[in-house]
């Protein structure tokens, strides 16, 4: 893992040593309570270690470094104490080309040993980004997009009482998170970065593996990113770094057959 950065699962949060940045009563960091299922139908916990969204009846996407952590996945809920409808897993599989010290193609899909039922409205798919989505400038840099999570509400906060939170961001090219003093040229085309430049407002220690997404021309939700890492949550000039989902995206179809 690149020096003083994190990746955003519960399960490594116990060894950082971080400063304190955000207020008491943040949520994600900088955002808000979820407090309806239509917001996010699509949004999984995977057993409080990671996030994941739903990309059909029998996959879920999530980030390649929660492999391990999970053997449950629990969908259709906003607090980590709802019963929802939880699912054993089958297999989880990471992207053959996922670097665990670059975090380049930090992807991974877990086949759900039942399929979900996605006809009820309150648990559905999520659409995918595409290289052609990617290429009309739909997840362009200013864009705002939208991030979903369990995690912690700020470095060393931790979300105690279990809620589903969110926060709107804005996309950031890759030369601005590149620049000295931002990630100084590590993140590569299998990243996308959002957040803002003099911070306050990012995903957190838990979030990995969830989604990160923009809503299209007909206002549906597209994922455009999987929280992956970054520096500290919600540092100035440390944008929240996601696995860019149009990357992945002939793998994704080509491994799950959607």
């Amino acid at each position: 893992m690149k020096t003083k950065s994190i990746v955003r699962a519960f399960v490594l949060s116990s060894v950082l040593s971080l400063p304190t940045l955000a207020l008491a009563g943040e949520k994600i960091v900088g955002g808000e309570r979820v407090v309806s299922l239509d917001d996010a139908p699509y949004m999984v916990s995977l057993q409080g270690s990671c996030g994941g969204s739903i990309i059909s009846e029998k996959w879920v996407l999530t980030a390649a470094h929660c492999a391990g952590y999970f053997n449950e996945v629990t969908a259709g809920i906003l607090n980590l104490k709802d019963a929802g409808t939880k699912v054993r897993v089958a297999r989880v599989i990471k992207h053959p080309q996922y670097n665990r010290t670059t975090m380049a193609y930090d992807y991974a899909l877990v086949e759900l040993a039942e399929k979900l039922d996605l006809t009820s409205g309150t648990i559905r798919a999520v659409k995918l980004a595409s290289p052609e989505f990617d290429r009309d400038g739909h997840q362009a840099p200013g864009m705002d997009s939208t991030v979903y999570g369990f995690g912690d509400i700020g470095e060393r906060q931790y979300n105690s009482k279990g809620d589903l939170n969110k926060v709107t961001v804005p996309i950031v090219s890759n030369e601005e998170a590149n620049r000295p003093g931002a990630y100084n040229g590590t993140i590569d085309n299998t990243m996308i970065a959002a957040g803002y430049a003099g911070g306050g407002k990012d995903s957190c220690q838990g979030d990995s593996g969830g989604p990160l997404v923009v809503f299209d021309q007909q206002n549906d939700p597209v994922q455009v990113g999987v929280v992956s890492w970054g520096e500290g949550c919600a540092r100035a000039n440390k944008y929240g770094i996601y696995s860019k989902v149009s990357t992945g995206y002939a793998w994704i179809r080509e491994t799950t057959g959607l």
